[in-house]
């Protein structure tokens, strides 16, 4: 989520090198954020409301392909500047100008500026404080004190813990003890979850808690040491289709068992979410290149790309956008309660989309390009 622009690597020859089809991948996963959280209706009256239903309530996993695309191009940017000097240094000073401006001007608007005019809308201290802190998951599990509209950003706090335990992980380790200990993670993630079902906890914890969500990003970041040496390289040639040939398979019985990816039924949130990044990382594998061809052209699309590229304002502002309509302009848009039909809800969702990315636009023009650029001089690769 947070990497919104192009994906770009740098080579030996500081030439830049781009992986369009990753920005698809982006695309398509903010996409189907959209869908799931701006959906007002659960139908099952016709096959065609089945299906559509089906459609919008996997939207979900877009979120673990934001996982798996971070720890593939965050573990990739590490490993690529080991032992450069000062290279943790720039690494933080990079994300913070990415990844903060925008994120804390909306916390500033929404905790201090709109209390001044909405006094009803303030929010207690002791409930802002693990948003500040990027710990806003932790705070609605163990609160249940949910801040309007908001509840999308435990995402972002999860990814946030990562950056900040994975680069001295990524910089130190010989490369093999760190696929260990990436491999590791995915078991402790596993683990963690079926101890929580079976210990009756809510599957919140196995929705939101770092633990839990952490192998998705310890496959991407697999995949991004597979890309360093030959034997490294070889070896992943060898395994990728068997394992995601298996992944598909094991997912499919999930699923039919499950009767779909609800993100709450007990054997999705277990072996579910795991199986799910390894698609997603063989996905990713298969994206980064710098010709898509075949089926990667679809994901290159221009159109995919510039959504990839506005994703992370378009996640910030897509739930409060939909608050906003729902509550304050009903008389004059469509009210998601009184959506009846799949006509109804598309438009709703399409309306929801057009003014985030409208915003999104906006943002990367007055606040994120100016930032980036400031990164370029401050922070150089």
């Amino acid at each position: 989520m947070s990497e919104g622009m192009s994906v770009k690597v740098r080579t030996a020859s500081t030439n830049q090198v781009h992986w369009p089809a990753l920005d698809g991948l982006r695309g398509l996963a903010i996409i189907a954020v959209l869908l799931h959280n701006t959906t007002g209706i659960e139908a099952d009256a016709t096959f065609f409301d089945k299906l559509w239903t089906f459609v919008v309530d996997a939207g979900w996993i877009g979120v673990q392909l934001f996982f798996v695309l971070s720890g593939f191009l965050i573990t990739g940017i590490l490993l690529r500047n080991r032992g450069k000097l000062h290279a943790l240094r720039t690494f933080y000073a990079r994300r913070a100008l990415r990844i903060f401006p925008l994120y804390y001007l909306f916390l500033i608007g929404r905790f201090l500026l709109i209390p001044l005019f909405m006094p009803l809308a303030a929010v207690p201290f002791g409930d802002q404080l693990p948003f500040w802190l990027y710990l806003s998951n932790w705070g609605d599990l163990l609160t249940r004190h949910p801040v309007v509209p908001m509840g999308h950003f435990w995402s972002l706090a999860v990814e946030e813990q990562f950056y900040l335990v994975w680069p001295a992980l990524a910089m130190t380790m010989h490369l093999r003890r760190f696929a260990w200990t990436c491999g590791c993670i995915v078991l402790v993630a596993l683990g963690s979850r079926i101890a929580m079902h079976w210990a009756g906890v809510p599957g919140i914890w196995m929705y939101e808690a770092t633990i839990t969500r952490a192998d998705a990003l310890a496959f991407g970041a697999l995949v991004a040491i597979s890309q360093h040496g030959e034997r490294s390289r070889e070896v992943f040639r060898r395994v990728r289709k068997p394992i995601m040939v298996c992944a598909c398979i094991g997912l499919g019985c999930v699923m039919f068992y499950a009767h779909g990816l609800s993100r709450f039924e007990w054997l999705v949130q277990t072996v579910g979410y795991s199986l799910l990044a390894i698609v997603f990382a063989w996905l990713v594998a298969e994206s980064a290149t710098t010709t898509p061809l075949g089926w990667r052209r679809w994901l290159a699309h221009p159109a995919l790309r510039l959504i990839g590229r506005y994703s992370y304002a378009i996640y910030i502002v897509h739930v409060p956008v939909k608050y906003v309509l729902v509550h304050y302009a009903a008389a004059h848009a469509i009210h998601i309660g009184a959506a009846q039909s799949i006509i109804a809800d598309m438009t709703f969702i399409a309306l929801v989309g057009i003014i985030s990315f409208a915003i999104a636009a906006f943002a990367f023009v007055a606040i994120e390009r100016p930032v980036l650029r400031f990164k370029r001089r401050a922070a150089p690769d």
